[in-house]
């Protein structure tokens, strides 16, 4: 399985959709071959496994600790968790959220690796055929487009849709280097914001459709799409008048 985990099918874009869509998944390793069902439930056991070995080992014994990250690493290098459990979710819930498709593909938390595309565009358009949100359906593939151009229309509607969050991702650019200070670069090596990123909402006391956050309101009378400008309606609050020292 660890032979499987590691080939390069895992490592790109177009082949999330593959999988999250495919009505049986077998995969093939050789001569060898596993239903998905046993595959992520033994993925799912070494999280279980790496979650509960951290705990339970002494802080005190630095090596055994050492010992014991080693082999959380190697175990959980061996799956492709990202992957299968988006198919999970595809087949539980019937669909994604755009937004949580975008963070899970393109952001990295301690584990550097992540999901790779020739062209930068498909870290947004190749994920639309696996989303079924009001977010995603408002995001048109079109190759036509510029990386800025596809960027900026796919910020545009998240934020319209209330994905604020998105916002903490907006860092260094590295190939679309010209894009607006509110626009996340999805092809750069982002890492876990430190902020809060809101993926499923518990609760939802103002009673809004599709999850949608009332903290940010966006005002897009006039302005068009692929428009590098956006406008907020803000209240006006307090003025600060003196800040202490700690």
């Amino acid at each position: 399985m660890s032979d499987l985990g590691k080939r390069a099918w895992w490592t790109r874009i177009w082949c999330i959709q593959e999988l999250a869509n495919a009505q049986v998944a077998t995969f093939k390793c050789g001569k060898d071959e596993v239903d998905y069902v046993p595959y992520w439930a033994v993925s799912l056991y070494i999280q279980l496994f790496n979650s509960r070995a951290l705990l339970d080992h002494p802080n005190a014994d630095l090596v055994g600790m050492q010992k014991m990250l080693w082999l959380t690493n190697m175990l959980s290098d061996a799956f492709p968790s990202t992957l299968l459990g988006i198919r999970r979710v595809a087949l539980v819930k019937g669909g994604h959220n755009v937004k949580r498709l975008l963070y899970k593909c393109n952001v990295v938390d301690a584990n550097p690796t992540r999901i790779g595309a020739t062209d930068p565009r498909d870290r947004v358009f190749a994920l639309l055929g696996i989303a079924n949100d009001e977010a995603a359906k408002a995001i048109v593939p079109n190759y036509a487009l510029s990386c800025e151009e596809a960027y900026i229309m796919a910020a545009r509607v998240l934020l319209m849709h209330g994905h604020d969050d998105i916002l903490s991702l907006c860092r260094a650019r590295e190939v679309c280097k010209n894009l607006p200070s509110w626009v996340p670069d999805w092809s750069a090596m982002n890492r876990k914001p430190w902020s809060i990123w809101d993926e499923d909402k518990l609760f939802n006391a103002s009673n809004l459709p599709d999850g949608r956050n009332s903290s940010c309101l966006l005002n897009t009378s006039g302005e068009a799409i692929f428009s590098r400008e956006i406008t907020l309606d803000v209240v006006f609050v307090d003025t600060v008048q003196e800040v202490g020292h700690h």
